[in-house]
């Protein structure tokens, strides 16, 4: 398992995870995955993180990528919240909980994860 904080924002940081083997070509990838961790301090309150500053392209790739990723988080919450806002207000039957599911799979921009084909 490889590990690294790819951004860190105002009190959150994105971390990127890659789980590899060893195999006679080289390391594999099997999966990879995005964490976002809100720093909270001893009282549960959040709290500022160090920035971070990337140094090879490699790292200034993934800084650029996961600020991308957290516009398109904003961004899909806030469209989330317009739909049940709208449905809500016409009265609508449906639990929040299906209005929510409907925003994510009408949404363009949610990119469902897929399994890595083992070769």
């Amino acid at each position: 398992i490889s590990a690294t904080v790819n951004n860190a924002f105002n009190t959150s940081m994105e971390v990127g995870v890659q789980v590899l083997s060893m195999s006679p070509n080289g390391p594999r990838i099997h999966c990879r995955a995005y964490f976002t961790f809100v720093s909270l301090d001893h009282h549960g309150v959040k709290c500022k993180v160090p920035k971070v500053i990337p140094e090879t392209e490699s790292e200034r790739d993934n800084f650029i990528l996961a600020k991308e990723r957290r516009q398109l988080r904003f961004k899909k919450k806030e469209m989330i919240e317009t739909l049940l806002s709208q449905v809500l207000s016409e009265g609508g039957e449906k639990g929040e909980d299906e209005i929510r599911g409907r925003a994510m799979t009408d949404n363009p921009e949610v990119v469902r994860a897929h399994p890595i084909k083992s070769q």
